[in-house]
């Protein structure tokens, strides 16, 4: 695992500093999450266009990202213009999602964490 190390001002030293209270977590786990978040805000468009090329699968970006499949089928349509994802998969992705939603809410008030995704079979 490698390390980041960056600067950033007063202000949002205090608001991490506020939110690592609020969430009772360290200020350096906030900010992991933060960056984590952003960078997969940043990467999904680089992402999309290689899906889109034929040269990444699903599976690779939601095993990059963390993000489950189902989302990816969601956010796809918003980042290609001329994607070719059956509308049946995006509508069965977001039902399933919604079946899901209480499930892996209710996981996360138990502490589950889900920051590695969601592996189903034997490992």
């Amino acid at each position: 695992m490698s390390q980041v190390n960056f600067r950033i001002d007063d202000i949002t030293n205090k608001f991490l500093e506020f939110m690592a209270d609020m969430e009772k977590k360290t200020k350096s786990a906030i900010s992991k999450e933060i960056f984590q978040d952003g960078l997969k805000t940043k990467m999904m468009p680089y992402l999309a266009n290689l899906y889109k090329e034929g040269k990444i699968s699903i599976k690779n970006i939601s095993y990059i990202t963390g993000i489950h499949h189902t989302e990816i089928y969601h956010l796809l349509p918003d980042l290609i213009d001329d994607i070719d994802i059956d509308d049946s998969i995006i509508a069965y992705s977001r039902e399933i999602g919604k079946k899901l939603s209480p499930y892996l809410q209710e996981l996360q008030k138990k502490g589950v964490s889900f920051d590695k995704g969601i592996i189903i079979g034997k490992k």
